[in-house]
């Protein structure tokens, strides 16, 4: 466990914070994301926010708090195109991200509309 500030948000906001930290480049990737019992999320980031950048989030983000976590820092395995790559055609597969978000026991992989449209009607093929 290594100790680090984090962002602590409802899970309802979670993906939404974590897209407004990336955006800010605040989101420290060696350590996990924390879901915690009481329906927050706890995300690590890389340093303290600046007074704009936490007027930016408190503005999208109104309940969100600046806090000190043991966080367990990320294992490096697999990345979302090698769990998929006997499962998708290259052209397809190629268009994915490398990286997914983890929360608590569920991974978020964020795909632009154009990639989407693609993998369903991939999908609705059944090839």
């Amino acid at each position: 466990m290594l100790k680090n500030l984090g962002l602590c948000v409802p899970k309802k906001n979670a993906e939404e914070t974590i897209f407004l930290i990336k955006e800010l480049k605040l989101l420290d990737r060696d350590l996990k994301i924390n879901g915690i019992e009481s329906g927050f999320v706890i995300i690590p980031i890389v340093r303290r926010l600046s007074r704009d950048e936490f007027n930016i989030l408190k503005t999208n983000i109104r309940c969100i708090e600046l806090v000190t976590h043991n966080f367990l820092e990320m294992r490096r395995g697999q990345t979302v195109r090698d769990v998929l790559k006997d499962s998708l055609p290259p052209q397809i597969l190629n268009k994915i991200p490398k990286s997914v978000d983890v929360i608590g026991d569920m991974g978020f992989v964020f795909l632009l509309p154009f990639i989407f449209v693609c993998l369903i009607k991939y999908l609705a093929k059944g090839e």
